[in-house]
């Protein structure tokens, strides 16, 4: 009796219940409204910066080089650094309530 043609059956019967091989599932997931301010996207800079312009050897184009250039620099400077504030502060609540991570602390 020729018992390897039997189990050349079973061997081809089990081969054909393998588990099928799993695909994985790419699950997205809805967008969540950040409500951000529109600061955290725009940059500090002015597009037309203020340029000091004058005679470099006329004193009074030294005078005026503060108010002309240096303070409209400093308040968009201050005016940035509070943006970015606020920025921060946004993402802080979106990562306290796990909408993100990597802000404060790292993303594991």
């Amino acid at each position: 009796m020729n018992w390897r043609a039997p189990i050349a059956a079973v061997a081809l019967a089990l081969a054909g219940c393998s588990a099928a091989p799993t695909v994985p599932v790419r699950v997205t997931a809805e967008p969540v409204p950040a409500q951000c301010a529109m600061q955290c996207t725009t940059g500090c800079l002015p597009a037309d910066p203020p340029q000091w312009t004058g005679d470099p050897a006329d004193p009074a184009t030294w005078d005026r080089l503060q108010a002309d250039v240096i303070d409209p620099l400093q308040v968009t400077a201050e005016t940035c650094d509070a943006a970015r504030h606020a920025c921060v502060q946004c993402l802080r609540r979106l990562e306290r309530v796990g909408l993100i991570c990597g802000v404060k602390e790292d993303c594991q």
